[in-house]
């Protein structure tokens, strides 16, 4: 709702997951996690519920990656939606609320893809393999990571993989949607205004762009 911003905080001993209330700046703190003594942080990746009553966020205990959703109704708990050894990251909300997509690395491979679930953890299903090992994707795309996945509605999502793809639940067919030639497409998310917005590198600094749906250009935030 634009209202409240969830972030990861990391202390020496332990990492938080809070939200701010954008209007008072009031700090809400959700979860607490110790950090490990490599360094790596225990919680990342938040990602607010449509309905704002929950956030999914990556973690990861006892050398286990998870996917986890804490519920901010009253007592806040956490509940394990996804309990891979398989690195996993990224959640992101449907726009309905009925499913979460996520990254997921496979075993062996190393290859990540893009897993959707519903939010109690049910029906977990890769929904790029197909595309992946299609004869029609060239061998830099195959290769590529697939990551950051974001909704386009409640049955299409889109994801980078050197451009910004779109697809259809299960369908082996995606589309590319936007290529950023310059410096690529990062961290992809929807405006409140109905555009999306994301990363790219310009003389090595990051910078903010705006895409419209269903246009092929983009233009730079100033």
């Amino acid at each position: 709702d634009g209202q409240r911003l969830a972030y990861v905080r990391s202390g020496a001993d332990s990492t938080y997951l809070e939200w701010v209330d954008m209007s008072t700046l009031e700090i809400h703190k959700v979860v607490a996690k110790a950090n490990f003594s490599t360094g790596w942080r225990p919680i990342r990746s938040p990602s607010w519920s449509p309905d704002g009553t929950f956030i999914a966020y990556a973690t990861r205990s006892d050398r286990t990656t998870k996917i986890s959703v804490t519920n901010l109704a009253g007592e806040s708990r956490d509940i394990v939606v996804s309990d891979t050894r398989s690195p996993v990251s990224e959640p992101a909300w449907s726009r309905d609320g009925s499913q979460i997509a996520y990254v997921a690395q496979r075993a062996l491979i190393g290859w990540t893809d893009i897993w959707t679930m519903f939010p109690d953890g049910g029906n977990p299903m890769n929904v790029t393999q197909r595309f992946r090992e299609s004869e029609d994707l060239d061998g830099n795309h195959r290769n590529a990571p697939f990551k950051e996945p974001v909704w386009l509605d409640h049955n299409n999502f889109a994801f980078t993989a050197l451009g910004l793809w779109s697809g259809e639940l299960e369908s082996e067919t995606m589309t590319e949607l936007l290529v950023d030639y310059e410096g690529g497409i990062r961290f992809p998310r929807w405006s409140m205004e109905g555009r999306l917005v994301y990363n790219s590198v310009r003389g090595n600094v990051f910078q903010l762009f705006l895409w419209e749906p269903g246009s092929r250009n983009w233009c730079r935030v100033p």
